[in-house]
């Protein structure tokens, strides 16, 4: 095995992951499709800034078109996982996925931009040739190697996703101090339960730090390794795997460990699949051809616009021609991967929704109309139910306009439901931000970020106010006098 080539049967395993990987995406993102996607949800399309990009789902605000575009993305993916008319699925899944990202930008993270950028490239590859239904029409004797642009393509866009996010990383924590693991384990709205276990021994922190960055310094030199290509490459894509399932077991993450150890599977060698004591036959690189040169070409400038954006991200100043820079945007291309980056805290706390009823009764609507409390929930991850709606009361917190229009959808579902009991009159919003430093006590301090007064008319105005206190002060008063 040499540095620029692959083995068509671990991209076929990717592929099967890749598309696993769509369909689980759309079967939870469509259990909130009225709230996130249509004009009767939390982010109707007035609010939507398209910023140079595309999107279908843009075209109409139904339930009905939105239900039909997360259908026609799932036979797509279905078609792509058994491999039938492999490109025309990867090429349709990616456009798919590029407009639903860009219907709703407020929930996504370095998730969302590794499978988009790991299923364009599928493009390139013949990750259909082995394990589908278009693998009838390839010769059983046909070589697996794999070489060409889009191999070329594919190792280098691991290789920028962790050499980036290591070039990021430039708090002490990181590399000086390594503290940088503790803070996700303390966040409650990121850690698990076994982070506890972690906690109470804080001498594992910075050895687990240590094995983050050496893991992640390691990928780039492993990948493109011209030495034992074979070997290094199955030992990264090994250990990588093992260390984000690892993480996983602390640290709420959604589906990145699963993308990122498929995204891994492109890396495995012939020798995985070979049966243990036969040697694979002497197989012919020029077999598979070159690429036409139109696509070689495309892959460059791709490429190039790729290592351009992240170097922009590291603040080094980068010029492109203006027409590049509108492709790479159209095509969401734009890269940053700044996970956990340049520190590892986030913020953390817990919402609470103060709704007052018509009948003078109080109910707390983000605890799913539970009786008001202010305390700290025993499970604060609970509440947001994954990371992609951590992400977005994030986002939405920032902008009161975003806030005031999910009080307004939160307000327009509780008064259409009769089982729920009494009419809403007014949410006030209420965030407990909580900072944590290592040997120090927690500080909790409350931001009121505004009140949304119901309408009898959902139709009609709302009102919305954002107390000037809310975005940078200290509220020195006790919510419950509000």
């Amino acid at each position: 095995m040499t540095t620029g080539t692959l083995d068509d049967r671990s991209l076929a395993a990717m592929r099967v992951g890749m598309a696993s990987i769509l369909l689980w995406d759309l079967a939870t993102r469509g259990g909130r499709l009225v709230e996130h996607y249509t004009d009767q949800g939390a982010l109707p399309r007035s609010l939507v800034s398209m910023d140079g990009g595309f999107s279908i789902h843009m075209w109409s605000g139904s339930p009905a078109f939105q239900a039909g575009l997360f259908v026609l993305a799932a036979l797509t993916a279905a078609a792509l996982l058994i491999g039938w008319r492999t490109r025309a699925a990867t090429i349709v899944s990616w456009l798919l996925l590029v407009s639903l990202h860009d219907r709703n930008p407020l929930i996504l993270f370095a998730a969302d931009d590794l499978l988009r950028c790991l299923l364009f490239w599928g493009i390139f590859l013949p990750w259909g040739r082995r394990w589908s239904l278009d693998a009838r029409r390839t010769a059983p004797s046909a070589p697996h190697e794999v070489h060409g642009p889009g191999v070329w393509a594919y190792l280098f866009q691991i290789s920028f996703v962790y050499a980036f996010t290591l070039l990021l990383k430039s708090d002490p924590m990181w590399h000086t101090d390594l503290t940088a693991v503790y803070y996700p384990l303390v966040n409650d709205q990121m850690a698990r339960p076994l982070a506890r276990s972690v906690l109470a021994h804080p001498a594992l922190i910075q050895p687990m730090t240590a094995a983050v960055v050496l893991i992640w310094a390691a990928v780039t030199p492993l990948v493109l390794s011209p030495w034992r290509t074979a070997t290094c490459r199955t030992f990264i894509a090994v250990l990588v795997m093992a260390s984000h399932f690892s993480l996983n077991l602390f640290i709420r993450m959604d589906f990145y460990p699963a993308l990122s150890s498929i995204a891994m599977l492109g890396l495995l060698p012939a020798g995985i699949w070979e049966r243990r004591g036969r040697s694979a036959p002497r197989q012919d690189l020029r077999a598979d051809g070159l690429r036409p040169r139109w696509e070689a070409a495309l892959i460059t400038v791709l490429l190039s616009y790729a290592f351009l954006t992240n170097c922009a991200s590291l603040g080094i100043p980068v010029w492109m021609p203006r027409p590049l820079e509108a492709a790479g945007r159209l095509l969401h291309f734009r890269q940053n991967w700044g996970m956990f980056a340049p520190s590892s805290r986030r913020p953390d706390g817990w919402l609470v929704f103060a709704g007052e009823l018509q009948d003078g009764r109080k109910v707390d609507l983000f605890r799913h109309g539970a009786p008001l409390r202010w305390n700290k929930p025993s499970n604060v991850a609970a509440l947001y139910e994954t990371q992609r709606m951590r992400r977005y009361f994030i986002r939405a917190m920032a902008d009161p306009r975003l806030f005031g229009e999910y009080l307004r959808f939160r307000c327009q579902r509780w008064n259409e439901s009769p089982a729920l009991g009494g009419r809403l009159k007014t949410i006030d919003a209420f965030f407990f931000r909580e900072t944590d430093f290592i040997e120090r006590p927690s500080q909790v301090e409350s931001l009121h970020l505004g009140r949304f007064v119901c309408s009898e008319d959902q139709r009609a105005a709302r009102t919305f106010r954002t107390p000037a206190t809310a975005q940078s002060a200290r509220d020195g008063r006790d919510p419950r006098d509000r």
